[in-house]
């Protein structure tokens, strides 16, 4: 993981459209806050208790915090403002062939 921190990332990355894919498109937004946006908070939140010395360590985590915060707000209050209806539908491909991922490049 830490040897090669782009290859984790996108495997992390890859597993969550994964996960996302298997809920129905209406509960996706739900499932995405409490699924994987709310334990990352919880974990920022540890975090940003701990003890640690070195100031810029400290500041990255705290605002990496607040960000994360900031972004559970705006989900959510986009969810409970019909969340449905700010989302553009999927462009139909022609030749019925599949959409096309951007992560993993097929």
């Amino acid at each position: 993981m830490i040897e090669n921190a782009h290859i984790h990332f996108i495997t992390q990355r890859s597993r969550q459209l994964d996960d996302l894919s298997s809920v129905p498109e209406l509960r996706r937004a739900e499932h995405f806050l409490l699924r994987h946006v709310d334990p990352a908070i919880r974990s920022a939140r540890l975090g940003a208790h701990l003890k640690i010395e070195d100031e810029k360590v400290m500041k990255t985590v705290v605002d990496a915090k607040s960000r994360l915060v900031r972004l559970r707000d705006a989900l959510a209050d986009l969810q409970a403002k019909d969340g449905a209806a700010s989302r553009s539908r999927s462009p139909v491909f022609r030749g019925g062939a599949r959409s096309i991922s951007a992560v993993l490049g097929r």
